[in-house]
């Protein structure tokens, strides 16, 4: 027996209607706080009040035998339930993703009910057909976790993460993959195609032939090798590779489409509409297209899975739910690339971009020791809160396949601990820094502050630029100078002498009088350099770290965002900067001290030379001859690196290191060469370009040049008489500069007068007369 209660229910419509007071029955206080619960849980809108008068004293056994078989409790709920019913309003069920899918319901009631790595991977596998990724991420998750030695599991994870956009993250569950089925021919598939994507063809060759070793009739793997082929731009070894996989798999969409792209880099093309196309891929949109259940093409976009190891087709335009993810999950190995087609048609003109170093995906592509690298993710937690792994691998430039097992060793040495993190692994934790590991940073950081991208090692960059000095266009004409000066009014011999001098790398003294254009003359050759060049954050010499870029000198190029897979171009290394080719001036500040490394005590770090920064373009010495240094010293500083094109530093331990000597260097000066240096130094600059004075006609045209650039009329009759009244009587020389210097001056007068915007004869010669220096104030000051 328990405590029992009379319980009413008040029926009273709440907008005033008629109703009544209904008596239950005598019920434990228990049903009625079940009973007030429901009402309060439904929400009843309609029937809302509840009376419960409490007795405390316990029901005695005859009071209990003659309670009425209708007050049982079950009665008792049944008319809870009831009441609540009628109380709710009528709702449309709400639609799902699972409702609307029968198949992806079905295998989520499989993963529930029955928990296992298969029922999961195939619910995930649902999830990513219907490009919900982080429910996909879910259950593979819980796949792994139900047993952390599945290759099957891990091989999903790798082909989600490629999917997504994200081939770098996919690197490690492709390992783990391999590890526990190093006979399975899928999973050296997988591997081959993060490879490819990430860039490293010849690892992902070498992955489709294991592949093609364990199942030598392999149809999807022939089709991956046949795609690597064609990125090659090699069409033979392409055409071969396909042909062998339609032998084995007919109706291969993937494959036709594949030999349609080796078959137009060969130059066996067609084209429709501008767009080209050839046979192959018509048949491979006829093979693919072709799939039992779809709508037609005219009525559906489709992606076409190209290179993933088998044919398949899905929808376009929604939103993937991974981060990093394209909108539509086909890349460059699944879609039909008629653009690809025109890209291979007519490959870029410009061969330096693709020199761009390519992402390390390991601790020993980076070329660094990994306990230098560890340092910076400590000094990076160290300065900031958690961190996300990807977070971690951005700030230094790294992929998080490069970091993951550092991360891990750090883990071990209780340097930084996992303060939380999402669904998707590793990427996703959030990294926190411990005691111990605060430490340590301390140490690290009283040794050098640096804590930014990871730096490139010196042996990587000699490379680099070796590279770029064989690939790079020197090739100048005449027409490429007069739109490189045309914002110029240069004789047709300076012109001639500007070309050959730039085409030939070698460096040359710009001199001539004053305002003749010689320091916009040496800014301008900066225009014939054709390309981009890659500049590392930061430089590792020696244990020494250099820092190279620098914001006010070098120009990044803005690139725009794209998905690395979509695009066809394996991810760029992060520790590089994009830029155009350098453009560094220097003046009369410049010391001896400048052209060596820079060692602060403070930070413990060096600051690379200008002829370092310049690496690659263009350094411009102005006003040569009025340094703090004399010429002598500042040209014996380079008799070495102009003729051996390599340059010689010194670390702040003395040890010396060479780095290459790629530096078009101008020497900007108003006085005469044979004044500055002697013979031996003229003979290694062997360029001389003299700006020399306009003449009468040269000078009215840079004088209409700039009335055109300041919405002036021009009226030669003006100018004449500039030149014929006030120039000529005081024996003024014409220079390039006097027009630009005396309008400005002019049309600042107007303003300030209020006279019209137009040139007069009147206000050019009081313009002149406060530009020009009297020669005859001296006598009358003496006077």
């Amino acid at each position: 027996m328990g405590v029992s209660a009379d319980l009413k229910v008040c029926t009273t419509n709440v907008t005033g209607g008629p109703g009544g007071l209904h008596y239950i029955g005598r019920v434990s206080v228990r049903a009625a706080v079940c009973l007030i619960l429901c009402v309060a849980v439904t929400g009843c809108s309609r029937r809302h009040f509840v009376n419960v008068t409490p007795d405390y004293k316990k029901a005695s056994p005859a009071q209990a035998g003659a309670q009425a078989p209708g007050d049982s409790l079950e009665t008792f709920m049944a008319k809870v339930r009831k009441l609540s019913e009628e109380a709710r309003p009528d709702r449309p069920a709400s639609p799902t993703v699972e409702g609307n899918n029968p198949a992806l319901a079905a295998a989520v009631a499989a993963a529930t009910f029955a928990p296992s790595p298969a029922t999961c991977r195939l619910a995930a596998e649902e999830y990513r057909r219907a490009e919900i990724f982080d429910k996909a991420f879910q259950y593979l998750g819980k796949a792994a976790a139900l047993n952390p030695q599945d290759a099957a599991t891990y091989d999903a994870l790798a082909r989600l993460w490629r999917d997504s956009g994200l081939a770098h993250l996919a690197l490690g569950d492709a390992h783990r993959a391999a590890y526990f089925a190093p006979l399975s021919p899928v999973v050296h598939n997988t591997l081959g195609t993060i490879f490819q994507a990430l860039g490293r063809r010849d690892l992902a060759r070498a992955e489709y032939q294991r592949a093609l070793q364990l199942e030598p009739t392999a149809a999807y793997a022939l089709n991956n090798l046949c795609y690597g082929w064609v990125l090659e731009n090699n069409p033979r070894k392409a055409i071969a590779a396909c042909e062998n996989a339609l032998k084995l798999q007919p109706d291969l969409a993937a494959a036709h489409n594949n030999l349609g792209l080796a078959h137009a880099i060969n130059g066996d093309m067609g084209c429709q509409g501008g767009i080209c196309s050839p046979r192959q891929s018509r048949r491979a949109l006829q093979h693919g297209y072709r799939v039992p259940g779809t709508a037609p093409i005219r009525r559906r976009r489709r992606c076409l899975r190209i290179g993933a190891g088998r044919a398949s087709v899905t929808r376009r335009g929604r939103r993937p739910r991974a981060p990093g993810a394209s909108g539509c999950r086909a890349d460059t190995e699944r879609r039909i690339m008629s653009t690809r087609l025109a890209e291979l048609a007519h490959p870029a003109v410009d061969p330096t971009a693709a020199l761009h170093p390519h992402a390390p995906i390991s601790v020993h592509d980076t070329g660094l020791s990994g306990d230098l690298i560890m340092q910076l993710l400590l000094k990076q937690l160290h300065r900031s809160a958690d961190c996300t792994g990807l977070e971690l691998g951005r700030r230094l430039g790294l992929e998080f396949s490069v970091i993951e097992p550092l991360l891990e060793n750090m883990r071990r040495l209780h340097h930084c601990e996992i303060a939380g993190g999402g669904m998707l692994g590793g990427p996703s934790y959030r990294y926190r820094i411990t005691d111990a590991g605060r430490r340590q940073a301390q140490l690290l950081l009283e040794h050098t502050q640096y804590s930014g991208f990871a730096p490139v090692p010196l042996s990587q960059y000699r490379g680099y630029m070796e590279s770029y000095r064989r690939t790079v266009n020197r090739k100048i004409t005449p027409e490429g100078v007069r739109r490189a000066v045309s914002h110029l009014v240069l004789t047709d011999k300076v012109l001639h002498q500007i070309g050959p001098a730039v085409a030939s790398g070698q460096s040359m003294f710009v001199y001539g009088p004053p305002g003749n254009g010689k320091t916009v003359i040496a800014q301008a050759i900066h225009n014939l350099l054709p390309g981009e060049i890659a500049i590392p954050h930061a430089l590792e010499v020696e244990g020494q770290i250099v820092r190279l870029f620098d914001p006010i000198n070098h120009e990044p190029i803005t690139v725009k965002a794209h998905d690395d897979l979509t695009s066809g171009i394996a991810r760029i290394d992060q520790r590089w900067v994009r830029c155009r080719r350098p453009n560094v001036m220097v003046g009369g500040e410049l010391a001896l001290s400048s052209l060596d490394l820079a060692f602060s005590p403070l930070t413990g770090l060096c600051n690379a030379p200008i002829q370092l920064m310049a690496n690659g373009g263009v350094l411009v010495i102005d006003d040569f001859g009025r340094q703090h240094c004399s010429p002598t010293d500042l040209l014996n500083r380079w008799i070495v690196p102009l003729e051996s094109r390599i340059d010689f530093l010194t670390l702040q331990s003395g040890q010396k290191f060479e780095v290459p000597f790629m530096v078009l260097i101008v020497f900007a000066t108003n006085i005469h060469p044979s004044k500055l240096v002697d013979e031996a130094f003229l003979r290694r600059i062997q360029y001389k370009i003299l700006a020399e004075s306009p003449t009468r006609p040269g000078f009215k045209q840079i004088f209409e040049k700039v009335c055109r650039d300041n919405d002036l009329e021009y009226d030669d009759a003006v100018v004449e008489h500039l030149l014929t009244n006030f120039y000529e009587p005081r024996g003024i020389k014409m220079r390039g500069c006097q027009p630009r210097d005396v309008i400005a001056r002019a049309m600042s007068l107007a303003a300030y007068m209020g006279y019209p915007h137009e040139l007069t004869n009147e206000l050019l010669e009081t313009a002149c007369a406060s530009y020009f220096v009297d020669d005859g104030a001296d006598s009358m000051a003496d006077q």
